[in-house]
């Protein structure tokens, strides 16, 4: 799997995460989405690797999933972001990161 970053949604989501390098881990979250095959995708930034996670190619910033999870993504992802709004990634037409 490989994510290319916008240098625009490499700003925005450092300015989220703060100082510190950060991993974004591309969730699919399906919590309180009845089956588990309904979901939406999320960007969660966290601290650390576990142990199922698999890093993902990038152009820019550190990127994880868990190897359970990859089946809900295409294998070449483009993330963007506009000034003031959330990231959206282009194919999925929904917020992933918002502030």
């Amino acid at each position: 799997m490989v994510i290319q970053v916008t240098e625009t949604a490499k700003k925005h989501i450092e300015s989220l995460a703060g100082p510190e390098s950060a991993i974004i881990r591309l969730a699919y979250d399906s919590e309180g989405c009845g089956c588990g095959v309904n979901g939406l995708p999320a960007l969660w930034i966290v601290s650390a690797k576990e142990a199922d996670d698999e890093e993902i190619q990038s152009n820019q910033l550190d990127f994880i999933i868990h190897r359970l999870q990859a089946v809900f993504f295409e294998e070449h992802l483009y993330l963007d972001s506009e000034k003031k709004r959330s990231i959206v990634p282009a194919y999925w037409g929904r917020p992933a990161v918002r502030s």
